[in-house]
C-alpha cells in the first residue's frame, strides 16, 4: 500500500518550519497552537478556522519565488490580516421566525462581542484621514496574484517602493489594532 503523501503546499510548510521531518511536525503543530491561542486571546472566532485560513495562506505564500526569512513572523502576519478581515465581514443574525423582524435585532453575547470588534473597527477606521482608509482598503481588497499586482499598482500610483507601502500600510494597522484595543477596553 502506497504511504500518502503530504499535499505539496503542506509538504512546502513543514520543509520550511524544521528540515527534519519529525521535528517539522511538531514545529507545525506549536505554531497551530499559537496561531489559536492568537485568535482567541483577541476573541477570533472560530480560532481554529481562522488558524487553518491562515495556515493555507502560508502555505501558498511558499510557493511563490520570494522567499520567506521567518515562517513564524510571516505566518503572524497574515494571522493579522484575518483577525482585521473578520472584524470587517458583516455579523449574520440568525432569524429563529421569519415573520418577526425584531429577531434580528437580538444578540446573543458571542455575536455582541463580535458586532462590538467590528463597531470599533469601523469607528477606528473613520478616525483615520480619508486618504489612510483609503490606502488601507485598497491594500488588503485583492486576493492572490491579482493583490500583489494591485499593490504594485498602489505603491507606484503613490510613488513609493513596495517596502514603503508595506511599512506605511503596518503602521497604520498598528495604529487601528492600537485604538480597536482602546474602545473594546471602553466598551466592557
Amino acid at each position: 500500500m502506497p504511504v500518502n503523501q503530504p499535499e505539496p503546499g503542506f509538504a512546502r510548510l513543514l520543509a520550511a518550519l524544521h528540515p527534519e521531518t519529525d521535528c517539522a511536525g511538531h514545529a507545525y503543530e506549536h505554531l497551530r497552537r499559537a496561531l489559536i491561542r492568537f485568535f482567541e486571546s483577541r476573541d477570533v472566532h472560530p480560532a481554529d478556522e481562522c488558524t487553518d485560513i491562515t495556515l493555507e495562506r502560508l502555505e501558498r505564500k511558499l510557493g511563490d519565488p520570494t522567499p520567506i526569512v521567518d515562517v513564524h513572523a510571516f505566518a503572524y502576519g497574515i494571522a493579522r490580516l484575518v483577525m482585521f478581515e473578520r472584524f470587517r465581514r458583516p455579523v449574520a443574525f440568525p432569524l429563529h421566525d421569519a415573520g418577526d423582524i425584531r429577531t434580528a435585532e437580538v444578540l446573543r453575547p458571542a455575536d455582541q462581542r463580535e458586532a462590538d470588534v467590528r463597531n470599533c473597527f469601523d469607528e477606528c477606521l473613520t478616525r483615520l484621514p480619508q486618504d489612510s482608509q483609503s490606502l488601507v482598503l485598497r491594500y488588503y481588497e485583492q486576493e492572490g496574484r491579482a493583490r500583489i499586482e494591485a499593490r504594485r499598482a498602489l505603491a507606484s500610483t503613490l510613488g513609493l517602493s513596495d517596502n514603503a507601502l508595506r511599512i506605511r500600510v503596518q503602521r497604520l494597522r498598528d495604529r487601528l489594532e492600537a485604538c480597536v484595543g482602546t474602545c473594546l477596553a471602553g466598551n466592557a
